[in-house]
């Protein structure tokens, strides 16, 4: 099969620059946690000896990757990529590698969780409120338009390090997310912003689409509607999903005790939950007696950023509403102190990934508002 790549103007620079070029972030790269399925795939090509080796050169013992939830620090985990690609060989893209090795069921408990979910819709929301427990340095935005879907990918800001390879395993993630569907969800377009540094063709066979360097986004684009959503997954058990998702929310509350920033300014905007779409970044600095740069630059530490916050809690209070509740979205927009309806659902839609009325009648009601993206705390 033969693709045709537009806007293809890379050269094919030596198959390791991505990897050499790595800078660290030390503290901040040094307070996140990924998953052990981003490295473990690299024993395909080194032997048992040789694998213990580049973990031990990392600081990493055998007992640190065993378990479903086993993660690494990002130290770590740029310390393995740069002692792997050293011992790399191969012409072959080393994203690519771990790529196709990749398994979802051990990308830590979310993982499990996706592959536990009714349908591609609800794995879909579980992995949006969830995604910084695996991908903590990666920001994932969604956006459905008639019979198409984009998924942007973006290094987290906080970051300044081994973006390229980052981003073509986050995409391969991807990927294998989409094929736990039952009925394949089809990739259309793979396309990245920085330049091809291996062979074009072993890209366009993997995701088997046209895949496009030199690109302004790094993006998937699937073929995809609204219909779709409702799709379900390969081994779907709402049973054991519901099991997990607990556990996620206690992942999430543990790995908040060391965020206290993100901590005050999500219990500001609980306090504030009634006019949650008007609460402004400049009030939430005044209430914490810090200027808005300091409060930005003291989130972006923590990972996260002021309008992640918002949106998380937008979506869960606007989620309550719709699923437990017959108010209409004109009543809910009045209650997050949205300034029309029309703004309430283009925002719900941004956040969601699907419109307030679609949400509504795919969802069943659970008859509870659960808990916030970051606490676990109820809102209501």
């Amino acid at each position: 099969m033969e693709f045709v790549s537009v806007n293809n103007n890379a050269t094919h620079h030596n198959r390791r620059s991505p990897i050499n070029s790595l800078v660290s972030d030390g503290k901040r790269l040094g307070d996140m946690l990924f998953p052990v399925s981003y490295i473990s795939p690299l024993e395909g090509y080194l032997s048992s000896a040789e694998f213990d080796s580049v973990l031990l050169l990392a600081g990493i013992s055998n007992a640190d990757v065993i378990g479903v939830d086993a993660k690494i620090t990002g130290l770590q985990f740029e310390k393995v990529l740069q002692i792997s690609a050293e011992r790399y060989q191969y012409d072959y893209p080393l994203s690519l590698f771990i790529g196709k090795r990749f398994n979802i069921a051990i990308h830590g408990i979310l993982g499990l969780a996706i592959l536990a979910s009714a349908s591609i819709g609800e794995a879909i929301v579980l992995g949006k409120q969830y995604i910084h427990l695996v991908m903590p340095a990666v920001v994932i935005d969604t956006h459905l338009e008639k019979n198409q879907m984009t998924i942007n990918l973006k290094p987290n800001v906080a970051l300044r390090w081994g973006e390229n390879v980052l981003i073509e395993v986050s995409m391969c993630v991807l990927k294998s997310f989409l094929e736990q569907c039952q009925t394949a969800i089809p990739i259309e377009e793979v396309s990245f912003s920085h330049q091809c540094s291996s062979k074009l063709e072993d890209y366009q066979t993997h995701f088997s689409c046209p895949v496009v360097f030199g690109n302004d986004k790094n993006q998937m684009t699937v073929k995809f509607n609204e219909a779709d959503y409702q799709r379900p997954m390969k081994q779907s058990d709402v049973h054991t999903a519901n099991l997990l998702i607990e556990q996620l929310k206690l992942q999430d509350q543990s790995q908040l005790k060391s965020k206290p920033w993100l901590a005050k300014t999500e219990a500001y905007c609980q306090k504030n939950i009634f006019r949650i779409a008007a609460v402004s970044k400049q009030e939430v600095a005044d209430d914490l007696h810090i200027t808005t740069r300091t409060l930005t630059r003291k989130l972006l530490k923590e990972g996260c950023s002021f309008q992640s916050i918002v949106d998380a809690l937008i979506q869960q209070s606007a989620s309550h509403f719709l699923i437990n509740t017959d108010l209409g979205t004109q009543q809910i927009a009045d209650r997050l102190g949205f300034s029309s309806q029309k703004v309430f659902s283009r925002t719900f839609k941004r956040v969601s990934g699907l419109s307030p009325t679609v949400y509504r009648r795919q969802t069943p009601p659970k008859g509870d508002a659960g808990g916030s993206q970051s606490t676990g705390q109820k809102v209501w």
